[in-house]
């Protein structure tokens, strides 16, 4: 981000949730929270797998305003348990993945 004008504000993360609890190797699922801020402004809502930036989504939210946002389409191919988060406040979730396609 490299845009003096545009007044970035400090996002609340809540609600984080995981499309599904278990998935094969490589298979998608999706991840979602509610974003919100006291102030107006560029909101840059940030996606971590296991501690590393995964994706980011930038938004603009009005005071107060409280929007969900989802990441659809993702895929981890690395079997065991894996730690979804939003941001550095938010509380985390986590998801198995397994060598094989999930029951």
């Amino acid at each position: 981000y490299n845009c003096p004008d545009l007044p970035v504000v400090t996002v609340i993360y809540d609600d984080v949730k995981v499309s599904k609890n278990k998935v094969g190797a490589g298979q998608n699922f999706d991840a979602s929270c509610k974003v919100s801020s006291k102030k107006e402004g560029l909101c840059i809502a940030e996606l971590y797998i296991d501690n590393e930036p995964f994706a980011t989504r930038y938004l603009w939210l009005n005071k107060n305003e409280t929007v969900d946002i989802v990441f659809s389409g993702l895929k981890i191919n690395t079997a065991g348990m894996h730690k979804i988060q939003f941001g550095d406040s938010a509380k985390p979730v986590y998801l198995q993945v397994y060598r094989e396609k999930a029951k």
